[in-house]
């Protein structure tokens, strides 16, 4: 079955055009249109012209603005919706979200010049994100942009006036820029709209085509409105094509999305469409081909009719290319292919043909036909679809099961659902190594729709056994109990809660034996549901309590939980491109250390998720010899770590209080009893940084392994990424001193700190500190002399009397090393 699945996933990409709607196929390979005498619509064909050979699409999305502009909600989902169907009309589609100014002026530059390098060629960007006019010019807000009044945006926002010369760098023959913003420009010219004319000559000369979704000073509508009826003109859905001629023109385009918008918004936003302020290219017309249309479009080479044994591979294909769409058009298409597909009940669903979803079990999808009341027929088949997925996640961590004397698994049906007995089951590692399950039930219950739910209760005891068959360790287990929900179709677990009673590990190696961890109570919860365009959104929650962790074997615990909670989120978790992790990670395929290939499939999937979370703790102790040598008596942190972009972004803060330590450099007085942290992360290109450290692809394929210098030395990789990081706020308060401190700095390996950068430092009390340390002098006699130092060169922040708050401005520079207030630090 791996070996199946691999094989699917290869040949993918192979049969994708055999089973794509008839448009696509044509367009993919060129587009072709049939030309009339004249504009008019009655007037005669005279000639096929091929119009384009390739097409081209860039789609940027830009939300999360954090230099003084609102941040949008929907201009990166606009994008991705917009390319998936660009994708299906034949575009070559490049995606960008979150774009800086410097990503921004760059990404558009290489479009136009590398993609639009070809003269038979057409080019689409679409740009979904703010748009402002400024004196009556028009500017492009990237992400990193300050507010228009600063002096600062006309540096960083992208004028249109060089947005012009970046279009005039393409040769592809037609070119046309839909805007979702508001801005006006003097480097269109804005048509009324009239009656469009049919295809002639004159539309396949060269033309810079733009569409705006509104004009300046209006404000644009973040809610998809736009993109939807975009969408709409594209796939046919509403008549866009004017003059009924098969195509979809630019000037049609802009024509029906003003009349659309304008009405929809009541005149609030008013989209304006032109061409460029140039004789060169004012005078063609860009020209989509509808979806349902075959005139004008290359007719597709004759190919082999699929073989039965391939149908399976198309079906699937076609399927994962529609099971995201809303249009029901979509799923009738589906149906006329496959009347009676594994997916056609759902598909009649979707398509209105039926008043509610198909009871389906993973099994009965497989065979078209709705779950039986009896389980006894289908206890085969879940067996087999329950075995081979767990196989799949297993072999992906190097794992095999393994059963008493080959015996295999057993399938009885109890009532509304089935039990698959596992006996004498152990879970054999790579390395020789095993852990020993005992005999296990898996009771699994369809609940439709290709759902299963299921739930395994955990043994007793679980032992360790090293590779020469000797036990070196036991898990005795109080109680536990895991369930959950597993999606056939998707091959992913979207429900999962684990419960742990009490847990003991005891090392059995040593005489006597020696117990490394104890744990009170375990719960962990994970609910994943489907939301927009199939991605998975969900809370995560884990509550421990009693945790105690000898990691020495000493017999002394050396680190201690009281109680420790965290609630969380995840968004956008796209399971689809989970699912190609399996295929990316089949082991045999030998190609590669399986960190670099999880790697590889992380970096072909479209999105990253963001996840958000809070925790608290009570009571933390680490330990060395038995005595506490740091203890937390309660903390708090959260975090928001967001790779929904090319540029990952992270943020992270933690409170501790009741702090004690033993320390015995530091007087009592200078011990830090309260700490906080908050830290983020505004700028690291996680994807290029994990893309750099990848072998060429192309070897991989044939099995040559040559990784990237930066594999071998992942400091070096992230020190050539430069993530930005800024230090929001760093607290420490002691009896006699409390510091403060914020900042900002990007990571240099020339720099004595491993960064450049500068912060500004307050300390207070410091006359006691120094008193204190005088007390110490012989212990630590250095403390003495920093605090002295430091009191020496601080700078008073107020006037009053005693001694006051000392201010500290700390650069760190390679030139110069860590300079505090003008003078080099020793």
């Amino acid at each position: 079955m791996r070996l199946g699945l691999r094989g699917l996933a290869v040949a993918l990409g192979a049969l994708l055009p055999l089973v794509s709607p008839p448009d696509l196929a044509a367009q993919t390979r060129g587009v072709s249109v049939k030309v009339r005498a004249s504009e008019a619509a009655t007037a005669p064909v005279v000639e096929e012209v091929r119009l384009y050979g390739k097409s081209h699409a860039l789609v940027i999305g830009i939300d999360d603005y954090g230099a003084g502009w609102p941040r949008l909600g929907m201009a990166v989902e606009d994008a991705r919706v917009v390319a998936e169907e660009l994708r299906r009309r034949g575009f070559e589609v490049d995606v960008k979200t979150d774009l800086d100014s410097f990503e921004l002026q760059q990404t558009l530059k290489e479009f136009f010049a590398i993609k639009g390098a070809d003269p038979e060629a057409r080019l689409l960007l679409w740009y979904a994100g703010h748009g402002h006019t400024l004196n009556g010019e028009g500017f492009l807000v990237p992400a990193d942009a300050p507010p228009a009044n600063d002096p600062l945006f006309k540096v960083r926002a992208l004028h249109m006036r060089d947005f012009g010369g970046l279009m005039r760098l393409a040769e592809a023959k037609h070119v046309l820029s839909v805007f979702d913003s508001c801005f006006s420009g003097t480097i269109f010219q804005a048509r009324a709209g009239a009656a469009p004319a049919a295809i002639t000559r004159k539309t396949t000369r060269p033309v810079r085509q733009f569409i705006t979704s509104g004009d300046a000073g209006q404000q644009v509508r973040d809610d998809g409105s736009f993109r939807e009826y975009f969408l709409r003109a594209l796939r046919g859905d509403e008549k866009a094509d004017f003059n009924g001629d098969g195509y979809v023109t630019g000037e049609e385009l802009g024509l029906f999305l003003n009349q659309r918008v304008t009405s929809l918004t009541q005149a609030a936003q008013t989209p304006k469409a032109g061409k460029l302020h140039d004789v060169r290219f004012n005078a063609g017309d860009f020209v989509f081909v509808l979806p349902d249309s075959v005139a004008g479009t290359t007719p597709p080479p004759s190919v082999t009719p699929p073989q039965p044994s391939q149908d399976a591979a198309f079906e699937l294909a076609f399927w994962d290319s529609i099971k995201n769409s809303t249009n029901p058009a979509d799923y009738q298409a589906y149906l006329q292919t496959y009347p009676n597909g594994r997916f056609a009940a759902l598909a009649r669903v979707r398509a209105g043909q039926g008043t509610q979803q198909a009871a389906l079990t993973p099994a009965a999808a497989e065979a078209g036909t709705a779950a039986p009341d009896d389980l006894t027929a289908e206890a085969e088949r879940i067996e087999r679809a329950v075995l081979s997925s767990l196989g799949d996640v297993l072999a992906s961590f190097r794992v095999a099961l393994q059963l008493r004397s080959g015996e295999p698994a057993r399938a009885e049906v109890e009532g509304d659902r089935v039990l698959l007995r596992f006996r004498g089951a152990r879970l054999r590692f790579e390395t020789g190594e095993a852990l020993e399950l005992g005999d296990l039930a898996l009771a699994v219950t369809p609940r439709g729709g290709g759902t299963y739910d299921f739930s395994l209760d955990l043994p007793n005891r679980l032992r360790a056994i090293e590779p020469g068959g000797a036990p070196v360790g036991v898990f005795d287990i109080a109680s536990g109990r895991v369930t959950g929900r597993w999606m056939a179709e998707l091959r992913a677990v979207t429900k999962l809660n684990i419960e742990l009673g009490a847990v003991v590990v005891t090392n059995i190696e040593v005489r006597p034996a020696l117990t490394l961890l104890r744990l009170g109570d375990l719960k962990l919860t994970l609910s994943l549901e489907e939301g927009a365009r199939g991605r998975w959104d969900g809370p995560l929650s884990l509550r421990m309590s009693g945790l105690r962790f000898d990691e020495d074997g000493n017999g002394r615990d050396v680190f201690q939980v009281g109680q420790f909670g965290l609630r969380g989120r995840i968004e956008g978790v796209e399971l689809r491109g989970l699912r190609q992790f399996y295929a990316s990670i089949d082991p045999s395929m030998g190609l590669a250390p399986e960190d670099t290939l999880l790697l590889a499939s992380f970096l072909k999937m479209p999105d990253w998720a963001r996840l958000s979370f809070n925790a608290d703790l009570a009571r933390l102790e680490f330990r060395e010899r038995g005595q506490a040598v740091l203890a937390v008596d309660a903390g708090r942190a959260k975090a928001d770590i967001d790779g929904r972009s090319d540029l990952a972004r992270a943020t992270a803060s933690l409170d501790l209080s009741g702090l004690v330590a033993v320390d015995t450099d530091l007087p009592p007085e200078l011990v830090p009893r309260r700490g906080s942290l908050d830290i983020g992360v505004q700028r690291f290109p996680l994807r290029a940084l994990l893309a750099a450290t990848l072998p060429d692809p192309a070897l991989a394929v044939r099995g040559e392994w040559r990784p990237s210098p930066l594999a071998a030395d992942p400091e070096k990789a992230i020190i050539q990424a430069r993530p930005e990081i800024g230090l929001n706020e760093l607290s420490l308060e002691a009896d006699a001193l409390s510091l403060s401190a914020e900042g900002e700095g990007v990571i240099s390996p020339d720099s004595p700190l491993g960064m450049v950068g500068s912060g500004f430092v307050r300390a207070e009390r410091v006359d006691s500190a120094i008193r204190a340390a005088e007390r110490f002098y012989d212990r630590n006699p250095g403390l003495l002399d920093t605090l002295s130092e430091l009191a020496g060169i601080g700078r008073p922040l107020t006037q009053a009397g005693g001694f006051p708050p000392l201010g500290y401005n700390v650069t760190v520079t390679p030139q110069d090393g860590v300079v505090v207030n003008g003078e080099p630090l020793q």
